[in-house]
C-alpha cells in the first residue's frame, strides 16, 4: 500500500465523539477507553495521542509515565479498521515516545500488557507504511473513539468508559494512551486501539512511535516503557518482567444480597488502609512478595514501588488493603481492588501481595465482600497469583464452595509484564 501521512497532536477533551467511533466494534463491548477518557485528561502524567489522515480520526495512543520518570506506560491504542496494516499504530507509539521524553528526560523504558490471543503467529503491525497525521486527543475526539473501539475485546473494553478522565490527566498522551511514571523515566502503555477498516497497515506501530516522540519532549528523561499483556503468545522483543496467572469469575447481585446476611466468612480480619500509611510503607514492603524485578500491579498497570507513584497507583486503584493499618509495622500482606467498569459488564480487578495462602486467601474473601458492597450488581471478580499452587485454593473457593462460573473471556489467560529500552541509543 501507498503510505499514510499522519498528523500528530495530544487529545483535548473535544475529541472526545471521534474517539467513541474509532473504539467502535473493539472488544465486544469489554473496551474501557470511552469510559476513561475525560478521567484521562484530568490526570497530569497522561497524554493521548491522536492520529489524523486527512481529517479523519485513524489512530489513539495513551500513555503515562511512572517510575521517578524512568518508565513510560502504554495504556491504550486504537487504529481505525479501515486503515490497520497501514503502520500507524507503530507511528504513534514512536510519536508517543519521543513526546514523553521531551517532557520526562530520563525516561529509559516502556511498559505495556496485551490480552490479544494470536494462533501460532506474531501480530504483524506494519506491512506497507501508512500516511498518518498525529496529535494529542481532545475532549472533541469522543464518538470517533467510541467508533475505534468497537468489536474489541468481546465486552470488555474499557477505553470509552475513562477517555475524558485521561484526558484531564497531565502525563497521558496517546490513542494509543500511555502515562508517564517512575519521576519521568517510565512511560506505561494504558491502551490502543486501531479502527476495524484500518487494521494490519502499521498504525498501531506509527502511534506507537509517534506516542513515545511526543512523550519524550516532555519528559526528557524517559528512558523506558512497560506494559502488560494478556495474550496467549509471547511477546519475543520486549523484556518479560514477570508472568502471572489470571482467575475471573462472574458474580451475580443475588449473592451480594446474600452475602449481606454473612454467607461468607473470613477466618482473618483485612482491614482498608489510608493513602498516607501506604505511601509510608510502599518502598518498606517485603521484597520476597514481589517478583524478583519488584513491579507493583494496581489495575494490571505495572508501577516501580517508588513513593512518587503513590498518586499514580491510587488513581488506577479504588482501595487498598492490609491486615493491621499499625503505624510501626511493615505489613506482610497487601491487597489492591479497582472497579474497572466495561463497556457491557462492571468489573473489580484485584491483587494480592502475599506469600501466605491464609492470608492470600483472606484478601480475596474481603475484597470479594468489598467488590458486592461498592457495586451491589452483576460483576466479574479478576485476581491475579505469581504463585500457580494458589489457583487450587481460589477455585474450591469460588467454584466449589461459591458456585461461581468462570468468565470465559479470562480463562486460561496469563498476565505478562514487559519492558522496552527507549533511549535514543536502542529506539531510534
Amino acid at each position: 500500500m501507498d503510505a499514510v501521512t499522519l498528523t500528530l497532536r495530544p487529545a483535548e477533551a473535544d475529541d472526545f465523539d471521534e474517539i467513541v467511533k474509532l473504539s467502535e466494534g473493539i472488544f465486544t463491548g469489554h473496551d474501557y477507553l470511552p469510559l476513561t477518557f475525560h478521567q484521562w485528561l484530568q490526570r497530569d502524567n497522561i497524554v493521548v495521542i491522536l492520529a489524523h489522515c486527512g481529517v479523519r480520526l485513524v489512530g489513539l495512543e495513551a500513555y503515562f509515565v511512572v517510575d521517578d520518570g524512568r518508565t513510560l506506560i502504554h495504556r491504550a491504542g486504537r487504529v481505525h479498521p479501515d486503515y490497520r496494516g497501514q503502520g500507524i499504530y507503530k507511528q504513534v507509539g514512536e510519536y508517543s515516545i519521543k513526546h514523553a521524553k521531551e517532557h520526562y528526560p530520563n525516561l529509559q523504558r516502556e511498559r505495556f500488557t496485551s490480552i490479544l490471543l494470536f494462533s501460532n503467529r506474531m501480530p504483524t503491525f506494519a506491512m506497507d507504511a501508512v500516511t498518518l497525521t498525529l496529535r494529542p486527543a481532545d475532549a472533541d475526539d469522543f464518538d470517533e473513539i467510541v467508533k475505534l473501539s468497537e468489536g474489541i475485546y468481546a465486552g470488555h473494553g474499557y477505553l470509552p468508559l475513562i477517555f475524558h478522565q485521561w484526558l484531564q490527566r497531565d502525563n497521558v498522551v496517546g490513542l494509543r494512551a500511555n502515562f508517564v511514571v517512575d519521576d519521568g523515566r517510565t512511560l506505561i502503555h494504558r491502551a490502543g486501539r486501531v479502527h476495524l477498516d484500518y487494521r494490519g497497515q502499521g498504525i498501531f506501530k506509527q502511534v506507537g512511535e509517534y506516542s513515545i516522540k511526543h512523550a519524550k519532549e516532555h519528559y526528557p528523561n524517559l528512558q523506558r516503557k512497560r506494559f502488560t499483556s494478556i495474550g496467549d503468545t509471547e511477546i519475543p522483543d520486549p523484556r518479560k518482567l514477570s508472568e502471572l496467572h489470571v482467575e475471573a469469575y462472574h458474580v451475580g447481585k443475588e449473592f451480594c444480597d446474600k452475602l449481606k446476611a454473612t454467607v461468607l466468612t473470613n477466618s482473618m480480619e483485612i482491614k482498608t488502609c489510608a493513602p498516607d500509611y501506604f505511601a509510608n510503607i510502599i518502598e518498606s514492603l517485603p521484597a520476597r512478595l514481589f517478583t524478583r524485578n519488584s513491579i507493583f500491579l494496581s489495575n494490571w498497570c505495572p508501577f516501580e514501588r517508588l513513593r512518587s507513584n503513590v498518586d499514580h497507583i491510587l488513581r488506577e486503584s479504588t482501595e487498598l488493603y492490609v491486615r493491621k493499618c499499625d503505624d510501626d509495622v511493615i505489613p506482610n500482606s497487601l491487597g489492591v481492588g479497582a472497579l474497572s467498569p466495561r463497556v457491557k459488564y462492571k468489573q473489580w480487578v484485584a491483587e494480592v501481595y502475599t506469600d501466605s495462602p491464609d492470608l492470600f486467601q483472606a484478601h480475596i474473601v474481603h475484597q470479594l465482600k468489598r467488590a458486592c458492597e461498592l457495586i451491589n450488581d452483576d460483576f466479574i471478580f479478576t485476581f491475579t497469583m505469581q504463585d500457580e499452587s494458589l489457583s487450587s485454593l481460589v477455585r474450591i473457593i469460588m467454584k466449589d464452595q461459591l458456585k461461581f462460573k468462570t468468565a470465559d473471556f479470562y480463562h486460561n489467560r496469563t498476565l505478562r509484564v514487559y519492558e522496552t529500552d527507549i533511549t535514543a541509543k536502542s529506539h531510534r
